[in-house]
């Protein structure tokens, strides 16, 4: 009978892997060691392969036989049916057998246990500062780190503890960002790939928080593609809104207008089609946060007025129930303070400042600081040298900034 590998590439044909893994949401590596027989199929994976090549329900057939004839080779294995029901009839503990099992490989309530924490520090993104939260996760990275390593763990359980590391790094490549970190966080973003890939999920919550990090080391155009690679991987979920939302802020960076709108266009098709989630987590793109990536394309092209109308777009949603984030909040806040700046209407700009600096120093990370400092330079401008507006709204701002969480 023809492997499941013989009949993936058959069928394949010349479908380039790279595009058949965009197609089916299944990493490029995995793919290629399914069709050399380093690994077998999962029925998930199956399925989702043949849907994209069309393949009528052929490889989803060879999974379940081939899954079949694995069971089967052990149930005809003589030496260990002969082994284990010679151990059993010799009085073996069951009790003590189950313990075994236990302590030697991760169980079902382990990984639950796991996964269950790293979603709870998920959702709690946007609630708890950044250099605590960071520590939780870290704390989380460290268990599983030490499971994989020192464990004996059967190859499924091996998949499942690296989806929930790749998560896990995600974040904390998010965390470290906000922090200041860019060099750690650029770690942490490419090893949660390397785990995404070897667990044979998506890569694309990591390819996000790479994005990010590109971004903030100032690799504009890197950032741009990273996002852009995401966005073709991703599954209809939150992220691929977010992930076409920083690929148009990285493009505004560079001035590269047709990109940038490009890429908010397919944001605002994809919030269409697809449904919310809680709004909470780090891949979260509820509509207020897509505004603000809005806004910050239009400061990014000298576009004020569309600026300011971005920031309305957040207050309308956050009126009509959206999720609430206070970082958001904080930036969509400084990003229409920068607007009315460039507008020359200083009065505006002190008002949207105004509630802001009051946050806590600990909530006070790197993408809420950065408006502040791009605002601290546009007050520079010869029209505001006698403004006493100006002269406080620049003490406020390095006043605010000294105590951040970063200073």
């Amino acid at each position: 009978m023809e492997t499941f590998g013989a009949a993936l590439q058959r069928i394949r044909g010349k479908i380039p892997l790279r595009r058949l893994a965009t197609l089916a949401n299944v990493s490029y590596g995995h793919i290629a060691d399914l069709q050399s027989g380093r690994r077998a199929p999962s029925a998930q994976v199956a399925a989702s392969l043949d849907k994209a090549l069309n393949a009528g329900g052929r490889l989803v057939a060879l999974q379940k036989a081939s899954e079949k004839g694995e069971l089967q080779a052990v149930r005809d294995n003589d030496l260990f049916s002969r082994d284990l029901h010679a151990e059993i009839s010799a009085g073996q503990d069951i009790t003590s057998f189950a313990a075994w099992i236990e302590q030697t490989n991760v169980g079902s309530s382990t990984i639950s246990m796991l996964e269950h924490t790293a979603n709870l520090f998920a959702e709690e993104h946007t609630k708890v500062p950044p250099a605590q939260l960071l520590r939780d996760v870290n704390g989380l990275n460290m268990k599983i780190q030490r499971l994989l390593t020192t464990g004996k763990q059967r190859p499924r359980e091996v998949r499942e503890l690296l989806r929930i590391e790749a998560q896990v790094l995600a974040q904390s490549c998010i965390l470290l960002g906000d922090l200041h970190d860019n060099r750690s966080a650029i770690v942490h973003g490419i090893t949660a790939t390397l785990c995404a890939e070897e667990a044979g999920i998506s890569v694309a919550a990591s390819l996000s928080a790479q994005a990010k990090t590109e971004r903030w080391r100032g690799n504009y155009l890197a950032s741009a593609d990273i996002a852009r690679r995401g966005y073709e991987c991703s599954p209809a979920t939150p992220l691929r809104i977010l992930l076409a939302c920083q690929e148009a802020n990285a493009a505004g960076i560079v001035g590269d207008a047709e990109r940038a709108r490009d890429a908010l266009q397919r944001a605002d098709d994809a919030a269409e089609r697809i449904d919310q989630d809680s709004g909470l987590y780090p891949w979260s793109c509820p509509r207020p946060r897509q505004a603000l990536f809005e806004l910050a394309v239009a400061l990014q092209l000298g576009e004020a007025r569309s600026a300011i109308k971005a920031a309305s777009k957040a207050e309308e949603a956050w009126a009509s129930g959206a999720p609430f984030a206070r970082p958001t909040w904080a930036q969509i806040r400084l990003g229409a303070a920068n607007a009315f700046v460039m507008m020359g209407d200083l009065a505006a700009a002190a008002e949207q400042i105004t509630p802001v600096m009051e946050m806590e120093p600990e909530m006070r990370m790197a993408t809420v600081t950065n408006y502040l400092v791009e605002l601290r330079e546009r007050l520079k401008d010869r029209q505001y040298q006698n403004s006493e507006i100006a002269t406080t709204l620049t003490r406020q701002i390095e006043d605010f900034n000294s105590r951040a969480l970063s200073a």
